[in-house]
């Protein structure tokens, strides 16, 4: 029996931990002979209560926070070297940028002989310039250098890794994204709102943040009703960000906080929007697709390698033009449906 333990930043309902949920559910299903796996998280979420469920023992992390900070970082190496001794881990996988740091650390001090690192994607470098850029670029060539597997989720986010020499090329592994949708669910959305048919809904998943660019959505849903209002915009998902929206299109666009199930809503969408200024592979737009649901997004991440160019927008008014003439091309989920098996198998024989 080899045990695991996997750990991640937050514990929030978002891409990175819904990867990890899909991998505790398929290892508690199909590996529970041979894989002991327990997840750690730092900032407690709803993640934390859908891993119980299911039967995994989840460890909150008292210093593992997503802020810089030298002295609760030092504490998170130390907690999380003394919790992988305390139970002798055969593999430790990191996800998020703030935990592979801290938990790849804490791995190698504490002489652990499988060491994974799933990167989604690099916006913790990208998103720095200057000595910040690169003191957060010398951090992860130097964790990259005793890690013994890098699972990246696109080939873009390889392509970067491997121009910029961060770890050896004989550590990258390619495993894309995936996850189970409910396929049964009822659309609710238009029933809820008092949406007619003949009106289109638009609408995104994700955090309220600067990354994701609320404000931009409801920047572009406002050129859009201004000349057509047979329109009707909505966001799922909460955070700090507080977009401003001008009174007369209140009614237009809403903002309907954290749904943990937004299938119902999601179902409903005619298109969905993504408006990120850094991703990975978004978990949202798999789930959309699923769904044969298209999809307009911000041309960032690994999302060029499972949208056509058309479906692509660099500004607004580019992505106003084709939300207004409905110009999609057909969209093919590419998906990895062994997405957890591989990691499994990385577990056992990495």
């Amino acid at each position: 029996m080899k045990k695991v333990l996997i750990i991640i930043t937050k514990g929030d309902w978002a891409g990175a931990q819904r990867v990890v949920y899909e991998i505790a559910k398929y290892i508690k299903l199909n590996y529970s002979d041979t894989l002991e796996l327990d997840v750690a998280i730092g900032i407690k979420g709803p993640l934390n209560e859908e891993l119980k469920s299911i039967g995994v023992r989840v460890i909150e992390l008292n210093n593992l926070i997503w802020e810089v900070s030298l002295s609760s970082d030092t504490k998170a190496v130390r907690e999380i070297r003394r919790l992988i001794e305390e139970n002798q881990y055969d593999v430790v996988h990191v996800h998020s940028t703030k935990a592979a740091f801290v938990g790849r650390i804490a791995a190698r001090k504490a002489n652990v002989k499988n060491i994974i690192y799933t990167v989604h994607g690099w916006w913790g470098i990208e998103r720095f310039s200057g000595i910040k850029r690169y003191m957060v670029s010398r951090l992860e060539k130097y964790c990259a250098g005793f890690t013994d597997h890098m699972v990246f989720i696109c080939k873009r986010d390889m392509s970067f890794a491997l121009k910029n020499k961060i770890g050896p090329s004989g550590a990258y592994n390619l495993i894309l994204n995936d996850v189970s949708i409910d396929s049964t669910v009822e659309p609710s959305l238009r029933k809820t709102f008092g949406i007619s048919d003949k009106t289109t809904v638009i609408g995104n998943i994700g955090r309220l943040d600067d990354t994701k660019q609320p404000q931009a959505f409801v920047d572009i849903a406002q050129e859009v009703l201004k000349k057509n209002k047979d329109y009707f915009f909505v966001w799922i998902g909460s955070g700090l960000v507080k977009p401003v929206i001008e009174p007369q299109y209140k009614n237009k666009i809403k903002f309907v906080g954290f749904m943990k199930n937004p299938y119902p809503y999601l179902r409903d969408f005619d298109l969905l929007l993504m408006t990120s200024k850094y991703e990975g592979m978004p978990i949202t737009i798999i789930e959309a697709l699923k769904y044969n649901i298209p999809v307009l997004s911000s041309n960032v991440g690994g999302i060029t390698e499972y949208l056509p160019s058309k479906n692509l927008y660099m500004n607004s008014n580019e992505a106003i033009g084709k939300i207004l003439k409905k110009n999609y091309e057909k969209n093919i989920v590419y998906s990895d449906p062994d997405m957890a098996k591989k990691y499994a198998e990385l577990y056992l024989n990495g």
